[in-house]
């Protein structure tokens, strides 16, 4: 028989526990009142999370102090400070494993303009890499470890609100990317930002297309410098034009028509059928 989950996330559990100390009366009173209805009640530290979005899951994995609770039934969150950007995430996040959020997910807005959302919003669409979050060096060792025993290796990281190509690494091996991992919890800058891994794609083609309305007006064939992982200008890319009617006529059926800009990622010819 399923148990029935409840979930209390807040910024102001000091750790996870269970045992309601060192909370406040309203959320022992919660804690208390939940117990009544469901079979399990948990407290969440958003800062202890990480997430997998795998494409050949149907779910995302959602992991707290290493226990996975991508079956939560019910969440409802309590306290936001100083971990808005890991609360957006797993709000989101658990809200396509099935569970209720009690709060406007609306109102966990993160860092929208970021990688922090659109990565899990290309996931739902089930055009993304496999991604990884992690918002604690503990969960980023553990990840990092989990994706080596797995054989998920090479792996890039990227900042989640970079531009341009620039802060991308790659990772062959376990080592170097815990050793970035130590580096990246260290500085100041990224604090309450998660380390953001992604499977490490070596694209046949990538092209940039230019719609508007229902006509395309422009294409170009972007091409890496030597030795740089991104195809960026910015990074040395150079753009050559070309036409390629099968990836037109793709990005014509799919564009956002919203916008006028359209960005389409060319790998094979299967994924133009």
């Amino acid at each position: 028989m399923k148990k029935f989950t409840f979930g209390i996330c807040s910024s102001k559990i000091s750790k996870h526990i269970s045992d309601g100390t060192e909370l406040n009366y309203e959320t022992c009173a919660l804690i208390n009142e939940a117990q009544k209805i469901f079979d399990e009640v948990s407290l969440i530290h958003p800062g202890h999370t990480r997430f997998s979005f795998m494409k050949h899951e149907r779910c995302p994995r959602v992991v707290i102090d290493n226990m996975n609770i991508s079956s939560l039934s019910c969440l409802t969150v309590r306290g936001t400070v100083g971990f808005e950007k890991a609360i957006s995430v797993l709000v989101r996040a658990l809200r396509l494993c099935g569970c209720f959020i009690l709060d406007p997910i609306a109102r966990f807005s993160g860092a929208p303009s970021s990688k922090l959302l659109t990565t899990i919003d290309r996931y739902e669409k089930n055009i993304a890499s496999d991604s990884h979050y992690a918002f604690s060096l503990a969960q980023a060792i553990e990840l990092i470890h989990e994706l080596y025993q797995h054989g998920n290796f090479p792996l890039l990281s990227k900042p989640i609100d970079g531009k341009r190509g620039r802060g991308i690494c790659v990772f062959n091996s376990e080592a170097p990317a815990v050793d970035f991992a130590h580096k990246f919890f260290r500085n100041e800058t990224t604090k309450g930002t998660p380390l953001l891994l992604q499977a490490f794609t070596t694209f046949v083609s990538e092209y940039r297309v230019i719609i508007i309305g229902d006509q395309w007006i422009g294409m170009a064939e972007k091409h890496r410098q030597s030795g740089k992982v991104a195809a960026n200008a910015a990074a040395g890319g150079t753009f050559a034009p070309c036409c390629e009617p099968d990836v037109i006529k793709f990005v014509k059926k799919n564009i956002n028509l919203e916008g006028i800009l359209a960005r389409i990622i060319h790998k094979n010819s299967s994924f133009l059928t």
